[in-house]
């Protein structure tokens, strides 16, 4: 009986852990939201991506980059990538979306990273997002629907680099 119960005990623990690391951070939801009101990700129904988010608090002194990265579930080796400048003011997120692009890990097994669109700023922004990706091969993805990214945003700002207008 006690094996059995330590054993349900384990069990519920680990079921417990898989659904948490299942749930995406709020700040990348927050993120991916501002991304999908931008028209950067797709939030059709049914729609469901592979996310993952990696902060660069060093590249900018004083200002914080998130990386984003937007794959399908199936395939991580190709995607989008974005740098998305964040900042808090009085309880209110800012998310200012700099660069973005599409690329493709190659099957050379080097982890070379080719940019099907070159971004802005072409080998400085290469070099940014190609670290992103690398660091971002080692953090946890988290399987994200349209639906779940597609709503209104409550104290968020959100600024783009395609915008010709004011938030």
């Amino acid at each position: 009986m006690r094996k059995n119960f330590a054993a349900l005990l384990l069990l519920s623990g680990l079921a417990g852990a898989a659904f948490a690391q299942q749930t995406a951070p709020p700040l990348l939801l927050h993120a991916a939201t501002c991304l999908a009101s931008k028209k950067q990700l797709p939030t059709s129904p049914g729609s469901t991506l592979s996310l993952g988010s990696w902060m660069d608090t060093k590249s900018y002194p004083g200002k914080k980059v998130l990386y984003v990265v937007a794959t399908s579930e199936s395939n991580h080796s190709a995607g989008r990538v974005y740098s998305i400048f964040y900042s808090e003011y009085r309880h209110h997120q800012i998310f200012d979306i700099q660069n973005g692009t599409t690329f493709v890990e190659s099957t050379d097994g080097k982890g070379t990273i080719n940019y099907v669109v070159p971004p802005i700023g072409l080998a400085d922004s290469e070099g940014s997002f190609t670290a992103a990706i690398q660091q971002l091969n080692s953090q946890p993805r988290y399987t994200v629907s349209g639906a779940e990214i597609s709503g209104p945003m409550i104290h968020t700002t959100c600024k783009s680099y395609v915008d010709n207008d004011q938030p």
